[in-house]
């Protein structure tokens, strides 16, 4: 009977090669940079400040739960 090796999960986390990361990790980048450009131009430039409190992120949090649950 063949045992895998025991790894540390968090020893996982970090692991490359075989991992998708490497496939994605360009486009990640670029999503990055995207969003803090969006983030940059809507506060600086067209000065629109939108105030975030907890509700949406509950809100949202119910639906994925009674989605998955």
């Amino acid at each position: 009977m063949v045992v895998p090796p025991h790894h540390n999960w968090f020893r996982l986390l970090f692991v490359w090669k075989g991992s998708i990361i490497e496939k994605i990790y360009p486009r990640l980048i670029i999503l990055f940079l995207f969003c803090c450009a969006v983030v940059y131009l809507r506060g600086e430039i067209f000065q629109v400040k939108i105030a975030l409190n907890p509700t949406p992120f509950t809100l949202i949090g119910v639906a994925v739960a009674i989605f998955l649950g």
